[in-house]
């Protein structure tokens, strides 16, 4: 529905899942969405806002019929909710990895090789 508006590189934008959330691919009154959604993005719909009743009722946003969503803990499992939902591990891990590990290191061989040279 919103595809057309922004750079190809960009697959979802913060915000995007507000309209299936609430439901905007049913609304008919008020709220109408700009452009038709297809039948995969009803469904797709109808499953997040599966998973955001489940979470108000009962604190839990898994259910009968839905891809287990993963409880946040140390482990680096995620649920990745798109057209098809499946678990994951790992998101981003690369990026991790080079941000706490890798460029600390990088820049601790900068700060002793410039000491070095300054002798």
């Amino acid at each position: 529905m919103v595809k057309g508006k922004r750079p190809s590189f960009v697959g979802v934008d913060h915000g995007d899942e507000l309209f299936f959330i609430q439901g905007t691919c049913f609304a008919k009154a008020h709220l109408k969405a700009t452009a038709p959604f297809t039948k995969e993005e009803e469904e797709l719909c109808r499953t997040v806002m599966a998973y955001w009743g489940n979470f108000a009722w009962t604190g839990s946003p898994n259910g009968p019929g839905l891809t287990h969503w993963p409880e946040y803990e140390d482990e680096t499992e995620y649920l990745g909710i798109g057209l098809k939902q499946k678990a994951g591990k790992n998101l981003k891990g690369k990026h991790y990895t080079f941000m706490t590990k890798t460029l600390p290191d990088l820049i601790r061989q900068d700060r002793e090789k410039r000491e070095h040279s300054e002798l």
